[in-house]
């Protein structure tokens, strides 16, 4: 893992975050509109929880291998030499 790395995952992460919001904010709409059929904020209701839930698992995930990298120096996450 190198700064490459993290900041693909960081615009990827970004993107899915984006989904989430969007999502969201369709299923706090429609929770006042009668404009949204029920089955629609469901959806993405559903949407939104699980692009958040991966979001914070995966960083979640990469915090505990970069904790663990630096405790027991497994040479995962490299720097950039100058």
């Amino acid at each position: 893992m190198n700064y490459q790395f993290f900041g693909t995952a960081g615009i990827i992460s970004g993107v899915i975050g984006l989904l989430c919001l969007i999502c969201y904010l369709i299923w706090e709409t429609a929770q006042y509109s009668w404009k949204i059929s029920c089955d629609t904020a469901t959806i993405c209701g559903w949407i939104a929880f699980i692009s958040f839930s991966l979001i914070a698992s995966f960083w979640l995930i990469i915090g505990i291998i970069c904790g663990l990298d630096a405790l027991w120096n497994w040479g995962l996450v490299k720097c950039q030499e100058q």
